[in-house]
């Protein structure tokens, strides 16, 4: 069957104000929504001089409900909330955000996935590091394995791990060797951080997760991407040929001259080997197929995805009170309005509805 993304029952954007978190209604049903964040990974995380990060974070919470009457149902975090460029185990300063935030909003159902930054550094005693958990906080932890689901107000939700299990694109339509994306893989800090290396669990995390969506599931949460449709390769000149690699595939391919060249220049090398880094991490670095494995139901009426990891909006280091918060180098603050479309896309399996 061919996978269509149409914009039906889309999410309706509500955001006001800063954006730390966006806001979008799906039915009668509120929900917040922050990834990848990549704040700096404090020493101390219990006290706001240490560790502003948080504190900053529910203050956006709070803002939201006092000035624009905008309060959550639920809120939904993506992981990479802390940057772990260098394996600093991440699991207890998220897990104190968790409960800070869940603490000062008992009314509010936290739903949290951890991203790669957050379980590097603690091999495979990352998911036991964060420790005990307020009950308003779903996370699909304990050995990372098996997805979690909640309903609120008749909407279910799943949310489950994925990371890279091979099975995200096929690299060879795209002039790609398999040796060459399990080279990127190998020279990626996860090779070196996230669970010594090892990644014999991830097929099996990423079927029990198709095998948890079926048809009653209204919302995916994951932080990585569970389908190819939700990537982009750069592949040079939009020639007919691409554009229907791409259709094929199931791939969004974009050609961008003027960014790839100014992006190249930076560090030094041509558009054409900027192009190929790109779509050579996004092969090997950016998810799993989740949505195409034997054990998704093929005839499930649709889905809003929310995910993280692909950083889509990148903006300038900020502060609070002259504390620098955030990576220096360009942290994803905010989604664009256009791809945050994208992030809470409804998709249908079927075949594309002909006009008329």
């Amino acid at each position: 069957m061919l996978l269509e993304a149409i914009e039906k029952d889309a999410a309706v954007e509500i955001s006001r104000g800063p954006r730390m978190l966006r806001y979008f209604r799906i039915g009668s049903l509120v929900v917040g929504h922050g990834s990848d964040h990549h704040a700096v990974l404090p020493q101390k995380f219990d006290n706001e001089k240490d560790n502003p990060f948080p504190f900053f974070l529910e203050r956006q919470i709070s803002e939201q409900h006092r000035r624009y009457q905008q309060k959550a149902d639920v809120i939904i975090l993506n992981g990479d909330h802390y940057g772990a460029p260098n394996g600093e185990p991440a699991q207890k300063a998220v897990a104190f955000m968790l409960n800070y935030m869940a603490e000062k909003h008992p009314d509010v159902q936290f739903i949290y996935v951890p991203g790669n930054h957050c379980l590097r550094g603690a091999g495979d005693e990352a998911w036991r590091n964060f420790g005990a958990l307020r009950e308003n906080i779903l996370a699909p932890l304990g050995d990372g394995m098996n997805p979690v689901a909640i309903t609120i107000k008749g909407i279910k939700i799943v949310a489950g791990n994925i990371f890279y299990d091979g099975t995200f694109l096929d690299p060879e339509p795209f002039g790609f060797k398999r040796e060459e994306v399990e080279e990127s893989y190998e020279n990626s800090p996860d090779r070196k951080y996230l669970f010594n290396g090892r990644r014999d669990n991830f097929r099996k995390m990423a079927d029990n997760l198709a095998a948890a969506l079926q048809p009653d599931v209204n919302i995916l949460v994951t932080h990585m991407l569970p389908h190819s449709l939700l990537a982009t390769l750069r592949l040079g000149p939009m020639t007919d040929y691409v554009a229907e690699l791409g259709r094929k595939n199931h791939v969004n391919i974009r050609h961008d001259p003027v960014y790839e060249e100014e992006q190249a220049a930076k560090v030094g090398i041509t558009a054409r080997q900027f192009r190929r880094t790109w779509s050579g991490r996004t092969l090997s670095n950016m998810g799993s197929n989740v949505l195409t494995r034997p054990g998704f139901p093929q005839d499930h009426g649709g889905l809003h995805i929310v995910y993280g990891h692909s950083h889509v909006s990148i903006k300038p280091k900020i502060r609070e009170n002259g504390t620098p918060m955030f990576n220096k180098g360009g942290i994803p603050i905010w989604y664009e309005r256009q791809m945050w479309i994208t992030h809470s896309q409804q998709w249908q399996w079927g075949p594309k509805p002909q006009a008329g």
